[in-house]
């Protein structure tokens, strides 16, 4: 008695300490900073949630109705139960934790965390629960994403930088600025405005996501109106959350025609002499941050340097041009020369860039002392020229550099009086690439005039207007004199001119190529069918043209013709076997019917006779037999006659011809009609 009290304490004791054990086990499962779940293995891939901790409940919103004993596709969103199930089941197969990264929607919105899942196997090896857990990390995922958008911006910026310093025009500068602004803001709309000289509206010069026509076009005011002009007014950005509850301005057609929803705006350039305002717009609900505004205003900071630099330039341009009209006259290789003896008194940089030598090499020197004529009957020329009409224009000379390089040049010169002495101003430029190219040029030309010459389709090159501006060769009869300059529709049947006149409206409007099928009546009075291809001809991007290519097709036609009539025929013959198929059985019926039949009958009755009279004599028995034998047998000749009329056996045996005889001769039998075969 005195053991058992003992192991009963002891037992208590045990009791208490597991007791403490999983009170502290349950206060770190409801305190810890994870989420923990637990789920139990159910046969044909059926996971349910056991237990889950409060942080679980915390972070999803949902409740733990909504959890517990719930299968794990009812408590998952649908778009990653796929991955999750995977993963439960790789934990299950490898037998070993298993990580993974998954994103999912909840009440609380979108969580992203690091999940890990471990197996529990029974002593059997059979795996009885799944314990996991999730490290949120949606935040930190927020702050990458955010910090991504802010390093984007910041390549956004450096690309335009880019742009701006090589930019020569501020058209694409803005066009591509709208475009790269709106896929950094992840907006639809993105417009730049410029204000205009009465500084009473604002034209859209730039912009994407607006509809066809609204660049260059549309205008808004620049009073209260407008987020534009209340811009321009409050002299700092703008951010409108939702244009439906905007209280500050009225919000132009514009924005409303686009069904707008919100934005934001900066000025370009400063505030007393501003160039305009560059917006982006959404039509969903959208908040701008103060990092958007920050980078919205950079972008404008750098349109508006870029305008400035512009302007400046083109003053400095302006100035040069006035006070340096000699050097203005061409962008290539300028020199001024003593006349006549050809000192060199000035050289601009594209003399030194195409020559290669330094002022310091020329000027003071003649074009003698430098050899860099290669034929003096050039220079000659030039000076004759000069002195007959003072000037010359357009004289192609070679020249030869200082490494020995022979180029050809393009020079035009005029008399220049200076300080009362006569000089000669020469501006030449390199066009040995331009005869490289025009030579390549009139190589391409003829490989092309080749092809299109030896083909055997008409090709021809059309205006918009579907007139012939080329054709690679004519129809018999025909020069292409009287073809070239004419409309391609003379030389269509008329019931062929609406199918041609759509074909090209189809290709002029969306750029693809088309088809369609046209006849041309030979003067022989022969009648032929074409194939004809359009496609577009561009030229800097724009459709100005129509180049047709026509297959004869002629035989294809009749060939395709021939055809049908053949699977007519084919048809014909079809339904015509059909119809002796079914007069032949309808023949056998009555045979087996007239025939056959009626031998059955007659043994049917002589049979049922026998068994009604079983008294009757052996001699009258043997009678009734011996008949009934011989309707027997009629009836099995009967059958194999009709078996050898529906497929003779010679037919197999010997083959067509004995079983054409055997048939000539059956039926010579049957009638009494001699019949004579040649085979």
């Amino acid at each position: 008695m005195e053991d058992l009290s003992v192991e009963i304490e002891q037992r208590k004791e045990t009791e208490k300490a597991l007791r403490e054990s999983k009170e502290n086990l349950s206060l770190i499962y409801d305190t810890v900073g994870d989420v923990i779940f637990q789920l139990s293995v159910e046969p044909e891939n059926i996971f349910r949630f056991l237990s889950v901790n409060k942080r679980f409940l915390e972070l999803t919103g949902l409740s733990e109705d909504q959890i517990l004993w719930q299968r794990y596709d009812d408590v998952i969103p649908e778009p990653t139960q796929q991955l999750v199930l995977s993963k439960y089941l790789e934990a299950i197969r490898e037998k070993k934790t298993v990580h993974w990264e998954e994103t999912s929607k909840y009440p609380t919105g979108e969580l992203t965390g690091l999940v890990s899942v471990a197996p529990f196997f029974d002593s059997n090896g059979k795996c009885k629960y799944l314990i996991g857990s999730v490290h949120d990390i949606t935040e930190r995922k927020r702050a990458e994403k955010l910090l991504s958008i802010r390093a984007h911006q910041q390549e956004v910026l450096a690309k335009l930088g880019q742009k701006a310093l090589v930019s020569s025009n501020i058209s694409p500068l803005f066009d591509d600025t709208v475009n790269m602004v709106a896929e950094a803001l992840n907006v639809r709309f993105c417009k730049i405005l410029e204000l205009l000289p009465g500084k009473d509206a604002l034209l859209l010069k730039a912009g994407v996501g607006w509809k066809e026509g609204i660049v260059g076009n549309a205008t808004v005011g620049t009073d209260i109106n407008s987020q534009a002009g209340y811009t321009l007014l409050s002299k700092e950005p703008v951010i409108v959350n939702d244009f439906n509850t905007e209280k500050r301005f009225s919000g132009p057609p514009l924005l409303f025609d686009h069904k707008i929803i919100s934005g934001i705006s900066v000025i370009i350039g400063g505030q007393k002499n501003p160039y305009g305002v560059i917006g982006a717009h959404t039509d969903k609900h959208y908040i701008f941050t103060d990092d958007d505004v920050h980078f919205l205003q950079s972008v404008a900071n750098l349109l508006s340097e870029t305008i400035e630099r512009k302007q400046a330039e083109k003053a400095l341009k302006e100035s040069e041009e006035r006070f340096r009209t000699a050097f203005r006259t061409s962008p290539d290789s300028i020199n001024i020369n003593r006349f006549p003896d050809g000192l060199y008194v000035d050289i601009n940089e594209g003399f030194t860039a195409i020559t290669g030598y330094t002022r310091e090499e020329i000027i003071g020197k003649t074009s003698v002392e430098i050899d860099i004529w290669v034929d003096y009957n050039e220079r000659q020329k030039i000076i004759d020229g000069l002195k007959k009409f003072g000037r010359v224009e357009n004289f192609e000379a070679k020249f030869r550099t200082k490494d020995g390089t022979i180029i050809t040049g393009l020079m035009s010169a005029t008399i220049l009086v200076i300080n009362g002495v006569r000089h000669i101003l020469s501006v030449t430029r390199n066009i040995e690439d331009l005869k490289k190219a025009q030579e390549a040029l009139q190589q391409s030309e003829a490989k092309w005039r080749s092809i299109t010459e030896n083909s055997p389709d008409y090709i021809m090159l059309l205006n918009k207007d579907a007139y012939i501006l080329f054709i690679n060769r004519t129809v018999p009869n025909l020069t292409k004199e009287e073809v070239v300059g004419k409309p391609v529709y003379n030389f269509i049947p008329s019931v062929y001119h609406q199918v041609a006149r759509k074909c090209f409206e189809k290709v002029l409007q969306s750029g693809e190529q088309a088809s369609y099928e046209t006849e041309y009546v030979f003067k022989e009075g022969e009648t032929k069918t074409f194939s004809v291809r359009v496609g577009p001809v561009f030229s800097e991007g724009k459709i100005v043209g129509l180049v047709s290519s026509s297959s004869d097709i002629t035989q294809r036609k009749k060939i395709e013709e021939r055809l049908k009539e053949s699977n007519i025929r084919m048809r014909s013959l079809a339904d015509r076997l059909q119809m002796i198929r079914e007069e032949e059985r309808a023949r056998v019926a009555r045979e087996i019917h007239d025939d056959l039949g009626q031998l059955l009958t007659a043994i049917k009755m002589d049979t049922a006779w026998l068994a009604k009279n079983s008294d009757i004599s052996e001699e009258a028995r043997g009678g009734k037999l011996t008949m009934m034998l011989e309707l027997i047998n009629s009836s099995i000749q009967s059958v194999k006659r009709i078996a050898t009329e529906l497929r003779p056996g010679l037919l197999d045996d010997l083959g067509l011809i004995p079983a054409i005889e055997w048939q000539a001769e059956e039926f010579q039998k049957r009638t009494n009609i001699k019949c004579d075969l040649k085979v």
